[in-house]
């Protein structure tokens, strides 16, 4: 997704030097929290995450081939292809990404499991400096939004809107000043909602190396435990969690997606996809959509689908 370079007052332009990775659900990474940017386009309004000196603790580091982009994969994008009991040594060593438009072919760059109970396996591979981007397709993710709110300034300032992809941001979003420079965690996990009914939803986890302690929203005490709307992300970003700084208690808290219940993450790529690729007829859309649903070893489900609301329901959110 390209974002016009549109970057708010936040950034200072040494976003450009930093290694652009994606991540996935159920990984891991260790570095210093730099800064967080606004970045603006054609596609909408999302934030960038920068991360100094980052390490991967755990999940797949994979490089897109023809992009050269970098992507953190969960252990679970694989885990069919897994032989039992498998390790870090088992990661593949291409990877290819199924998609409307085609196939990405990844490359592996360096792998790390760290099983509950276990010793790791896999050595940390250091990224270097990163940006990560999150925003969202038709509206912001729920994740973008917490991510906001648990790391910004003046937070509930900076989340403008839960439903307006082009206007969710403030532009002059930027990091907690008490942050900067601070050892961290970042997890992308699942969190399954709290009345037990729908989907899991990606949500992120921050935790101070120095303390143990997870970084939640500002102006909330460590002992907060309120009650995906706004309520509902102020709910996990402060929420306190007794997780160890060490390898293998940050990856206490990155959940395995379970295989039988569908998750929106399928959905949520197909509509970006339709959208990026400026697709606008119904009957393209729908015939895409059953081509995916259809095929073998995708993850795009009937069930994912029916979750979302069906398929009028996709195709209301890639035509607006």
């Amino acid at each position: 997704m390209s974002y016009g370079n549109k970057f708010g007052n936040s950034g200072n332009g040494n976003e450009k030097d930093s290694a652009v990775v994606k991540t996935d659900a159920n990984v891991a990474i260790r570095g210093r929290l730099s800064r967080l940017v606004y970045a603006g386009g054609d596609y909408g309004e999302s934030v960038g995450l920068l991360l100094d000196d980052a390490v991967l603790v755990e999940g797949v580091l994979m490089r897109e081939v023809d992009s050269g982009y970098l992507k953190v994969f969960g252990w679970t994008e694989f885990e069919n292809d897994l032989p039992e009991g498998y390790t870090a040594a088992d990661a593949p060593e291409e990877y290819d990404f199924r998609h409307p438009q085609g196939v990405n072919t990844y490359s592996l760059v360096a792998a790390r499991l760290v099983p509950d109970g276990e010793e790791p396996s896999g050595e940390e591979y250091e990224i270097g400096d990163m940006i990560t981007f999150e925003g969202g397709s038709v509206k912001p993710k729920g994740f973008s939004r917490a991510l906001v709110k648990t790391l910004a300034s003046n937070p509930d300032e900076m989340v403008l809107s839960t439903d307006d992809i082009y206007n969710w941001l403030n532009s002059e979003v930027t990091l907690r000043p008490e942050l900067e420079g601070r050892e961290v965690i970042y997890i992308k996990y699942l969190q399954e909602p709290q009345d037990g009914r729908g989907n899991p939803f990606q949500m992120p986890q921050v935790i101070d190396m120095e303390s143990g302690e997870v970084i939640i929203k500002e102006g909330y005490g460590q002992t907060f435990l309120p009650g995906v709307s706004d309520d509902e992300i102020d709910v996990v970003v402060g929420q306190e969690a007794a997780i160890p700084a060490t390898d293998g208690g940050a990856t206490d808290v990155v959940a395995e997606a379970p295989a039988e219940e569908p998750s929106s993450a399928a959905v949520d790529e197909f509509v970006t996809t339709m959208i990026d690729l400026q697709v606008d007829d119904e009957d393209q859309i729908l015939a895409q959509l059953t081509s995916l649903v259809n095929a073998a070893g995708h993850d795009l489900s009937e069930d994912a689908v029916d979750a979302f609301g069906g398929e009028s329901a996709v195709v209301d959110a890639i035509l607006g």
